[in-house]
């Protein structure tokens, strides 16, 4: 399970969220100015070809007139445009009559045949300028905005996490939090009866044990001293004992001494089981207690808790056991938990 408030939480949240993006926003911005240049490519493919054989016609009466100033004003017109950054026209015998501006291996290059009535009559190329896109300076603009926004976003999800969470999950107009609900509910319930004293410690830290049941998905009722909270959707078992181990770890960080019991069972009849989850919390001394019957559920069905026999006075071997974390999650909610 996930708290929202813990900050390498938040920070995971932040780099889950902006890694995907970033990659996504790069590749696209990459592909849009990659197609850009393709279509500016063909236009200018398509331009340079229509000048071209217009010039071609235009200046054939004056090459067949050898009207070598017409030739050079016409290319000086062409040249002045902007786009064209050489033009030169050549005899049939490819001596040089007019030129415009020097030939470059960067341009564009467009030949022509000037022919008058199916007579050749000379020869033209023209140089075009390549219009190209700026893809580096459009990527490096498009990551400088994203990382402002990023940096945006990052400082919301940090300071307002909670608020995030809170939203995601809805609050009733009461202000209470109602626990996610799953698709599929379970015929047996899961009870867990939690006891906690004195109640003046525990008093004023309500909201982190009504927070620790949120985050299980449990359903949080009172019973005289009894704290029940009962699971039916979901990993019902597991969220059960989880729920539970992290109360206790929340109970072992606050301050005073503060007495903890818990007893745990499962069954179709709320009513036993409630009876019977109050029983083992009678008997608990600062653990949780779990009967029989979640012990005989298959054994990979628990993620981070470890299952005991126990031994205790007033009850047989193998009817009730124990449950402890296996790793440090739980133990750093609390932590988180506190914190928050």
């Amino acid at each position: 399970m996930i708290i929202t408030t813990s900050a390498t939480i938040r920070l995971r949240t932040i780099l889950v969220t902006l890694i995907p993006a970033l990659i996504i926003s790069s590749l696209v911005t990459w592909f849009v100015a990659s197609f850009a240049q393709s279509i500016l490519n063909r236009e200018s493919q398509r331009f340079g070809n229509t000048i071209a054989d217009q010039l071609a016609i235009t200046s054939a009466d004056y090459l067949v007139n050898e009207d070598a100033l017409s030739l050079n004003i016409t290319l000086r017109d062409i040249g002045s445009r902007g786009e064209f950054e050489f033009a030169a026209i050549h005899d049939a015998e490819r001596n040089l009559i007019a030129q415009v501006g020097k030939p470059d291996e960067t341009h564009l290059i467009f030949t022509r045949d000037v022919t008058l009535q199916n007579i050749l009559a000379g020869h033209l190329r023209l140089g075009l300028k390549p219009n190209k896109t700026p893809v580096t300076e459009i990527i490096i603009a498009t990551l400088v905005i994203f990382f402002a926004l990023g940096a945006g976003f990052g400082v919301v999800v940090w300071f307002y996490g909670d608020l995030f969470f809170t939203w995601i999950i809805g609050r009733d107009k009461d202000g209470s939090t109602e626990p996610i609900q799953q698709e599929i509910l379970h015929q047996d319930i899961c009870c867990l009866i939690i006891r906690i004293k004195p109640d003046r410690l525990i008093e004023a830290h309500r909201d982190k044990l009504a927070n620790a049941c949120l985050l299980y998905s449990g359903r949080q009722e009172t019973h005289g001293d009894d704290i029940m909270i009962t699971f039916r959707s979901g990993q019902h078992i597991q969220n059960s004992i989880c729920c539970a181990l992290l109360i206790k770890a929340i109970t072992e960080l606050l301050p005073g001494k503060l007495s903890f019991k818990a007893g745990f069972d499962i069954g179709e009849n709320e009513e036993a089981i409630r009876k019977h989850a109050a029983y083992l919390a009678g008997i608990s001394e600062q653990q949780l207690l779990v009967s029989q019957r979640i012990y005989n559920y298959h054994e990979g069905l628990f993620e981070n808790v470890q299952l005991a026999d126990t031994h205790h006075p007033i009850v047989g071997d193998g009817e009730v056991f124990t449950a402890e974390e296996s790793d440090t999650l739980i133990r750093n909610q609390a932590l988180q938990l506190c914190e928050s």
